[in-house]
Order: structure tokens, then C-alpha cells, then sequence
């Protein structure tokens, strides 16, 4: 039997491996604000509560507070002496994005700030976003599409799904941005997001974007990937779908991915399913995968 499994691994992995962190991270608070520890003459605190002197622990206060402002504030906002708005931080951040000698740290910095956004404020970050990633150095704003409008899925999915096929900057942007959403919406409504996907029209656009929010899902979470794979309602993508999940499911887990298999009621389907499965267990556990496959009672199935 041929290998049906896509090649979803050629670039997916290394994008994922941070994207998929950021996203997490921004679902469970991992980048919304931390508690200050600070040391002064007088003691420790948390919080700029000091144990001690509060006049003498001033300085210290005070250094902080005009670290933070040349970090993240607003030039103008801060000769004013008001405090930045998000937006004002956000809008900063982006700039010096474009120029940041370490990609990944200024994405985490992005990410922190992304937490912090009131719904109310999101569609003013995704303007700043679009016109971001439309300027010179636009394809470095990629992965914080990506992390905004998976902010954005947990307040309003479907608007940000709406957005998302609007944004300019091209097919990636747009694609971004949609797997974006997804990432945040399979995991809390995989029936939700499931419908949406199998409402695209069919495009090649709209099989890429497909694909890549599978290759996401399969990547973080394979057991949510594999119930959502079954909910598929075009019958070759779902085979592409579940076969895609088996396989890379066994890379990793080869007995959670052969549970699963082992499950599905339909033998022609299941049969379908084994080699990949196996494929993915030999590398973990060679003898005991061979065993399992000359056991099996179809003789296709085994030399497969």
C-alpha cells in the first residue's frame, strides 16, 4: 500500500515549536504580568510592597519605573507623564521588531503584549499589524499575525476569522493569520472550528490554509487533531486528514496513535490507517512494531 501521509513536517516542525508555545502560553496567562520582586535597603517586597524603609527603597522604585518607560513607553506619552496605552507599547514594539538583532526574543516581547489587549482593543492591533507587515521588513512580522489573531480567537473567533481573510500582505499573511485562530479555536471548540474548516470553499488558497491549521492542531494536541480529522466531511480530504494525524500521532506516541486506529469501526479505514501507525512505532520500538505487523490477518496490511 502507498504511502497516502502528506508531508506536513518539512517546515511545520521548527515554525511550530515556537508558534505553538507562544499560542499555548497566551491561552493559559504564561505572558500576561508578573508580580515585581524588589530589594531595598529596608528588605524585600513583591509587587513594590517594600519590608522596609519605604523612603529609603524610593530609589530603587524609581529607577525601575524609568527603566520600564525608556523600555516600553512612548516618548511623547512619557514627557506628558502619561503612562502608554497597549496600543502605544504595541505600536512600538513593532517597530523596533523590524529591526531586532534576535527574531525570537522580540516575538516573546510581542506575545507579552498581545496578552494585555482588551478585546475592545484588537481590531485597532490588527491594523497596526496589517500595515506592519506591508511595509520593508513586513515578512518579520509573520509569527506575530499568527499570535495576534490567536489572541483574538478567545474573545471572538469568528470575527477574527472574518478579519483574517481580509488582511493584506498576501496569501502567507492571510494564512497566518486564519492558522492563527485556529490554533486558539480547535483547542477550546474543535466542533466549532471543525465546521468552519469544512466551510471553506474549495481553493487552493483554502486547502493550504486547511492543511497548515491540521498540521498545527496535529502537532500540538493529536488526539484533538484526530477526533477533528473524523468530523471531516469531504471524503478524500478526510483520508488525507486522518492518515496525516496516524502517522505523525505514531512519530510521537505510536501507542496512543494505535489506540485510536484500533478504534475506528470501519476495517477498510482502520486497515488504511495500520501502515502508517506502524511506520512511525518502528522507529520507537522496532521488534515489538514488526511483531505486531506480521500478527495482522491482512496480508496487503502487512507488507505495507
Amino acid at each position: 500500500m502507498e504511502n497516502s501521509r502528506p508531508n506536513q513536517r518539512s517546515w511545520w516542525g521548527p515554525l511550530l515549536l515556537f508558534t505553538g508555545g507562544l499560542m499555548v502560553g497566551l491561552a493559559a496567562g504564561h505572558f500576561g504580568p508578573q508580580p515585581r520582586f524588589e530589594t531595598g535597603a529596608g528588605g524585600g517586597g513583591i509587587n513594590g510592597i517594600n519590608g522596609g524603609n519605604p523612603e529609603k527603597s524610593g530609589g530603587t522604585t524609581r529607577a525601575r519605573d524609568a527603566s520600564a518607560e525608556r523600555e516600553n513607553g512612548d516618548a511623547e506619552a512619557g514627557e506628558a507623564g502619561n503612562l502608554p496605552t497597549v496600543l502605544d507599547r504595541l505600536r512600538k514594539q513593532i517597530t523596533d521588531s523590524a529591526h531586532h538583532p534576535n527574531p525570537m526574543r522580540s516575538l516573546a516581547k510581542l506575545g507579552q503584549l498581545m496578552y494585555e489587549l482588551s478585546p475592545e482593543e484588537i481590531p485597532d492591533a490588527v491594523a497596526l499589524m496589517e500595515e506592519a507587515v506591508t511595509g520593508k521588513n513586513g515578512r518579520s512580522m509573520v509569527f506575530g499575525v499568527m499570535a495576534l489573531f490567536s489572541r483574538w480567537s478567545e474573545f471572538d473567533p469568528e470575527a477574527a476569522v472574518a478579519r483574517s481573510r481580509e488582511m493584506a500582505g498576501g496569501t502567507l499573511i492571510r494564512q497566518m493569520a486564519f492558522q492563527g485562530v485556529m490554533g486558539g479555536w480547535m483547542e477550546k471548540d474543535p466542533q466549532s472550528a471543525m465546521a468552519c474548516l469544512n466551510g471553506l470553499e474549495s481553493t487552493a488558497e483554502n486547502a493550504e490554509i486547511r492543511s497548515g491549521a491540521m498540521g498545527m492542531m496535529t502537532f500540538a494536541n493529536p488526539a484533538k487533531a484526530a477526533l477533528m480529522a473524523e468530523m471531516g466531511t469531504d471524503p478524500v480530504r478526510r483520508a488525507q486528514e486522518m492518515a496525516m494525524v496516524a502517522g505523525s500521532w505514531a512519530d510521537s506516541q505510536p501507542d496512543e496513535a494505535l489506540r485510536w486506529v484500533m478504534g475506528i469501526k470501519d476495517q477498510t479505514e482502520r486497515e488504511r490507517l495500520l501502515p502508517g501507525v506502524v511506520r512511525g512505532w518502528v522507529k520507537k520500538a522496532p521488534e515489538e512494531a514488526l511483531r505486531f505487523a506480521d500478527a495482522l490477518d491482512n496480508p496487503s496490511v502487512r507488507k505495507s
